[in-house]
């Protein structure tokens, strides 16, 4: 079953959970929130590690040509309008 950010499916006997799609999408978002917790409320009990080598995790804009962007580097524009 599937719903939201979350899936279930068996695996024999088991029962797994995993991310759907859409939550896959949306773990950016979280990062940056535990991020600025850690920043502005202190440390949570966990942190989130890369798996290969220990670094922590954390989040970072970037444009679609791969430049890491600052909030004043960013324009917030009207989207081209699309026929429906």
């Amino acid at each position: 079953m599937t719903v939201g950010v979350i899936g279930t499916g068996n695996i024999g006997r088991a029962v797994a959970t995993q991310a759907t799609d859409m939550g896959v999408d949306l773990f950016p978002v979280l990062a940056a929130l535990v991020q600025w917790g850690d920043r502005w409320l202190g440390p949570a009990g966990v942190e989130m590690q890369h798996r290969g080598c220990g670094g922590a995790v954390r989040a970072e804009l970037r444009c679609d040509k791969g430049h890491s962007l600052a909030v004043g580097d960013i324009d917030l524009v009207a989207r081209p309008e699309t026929a429906s």
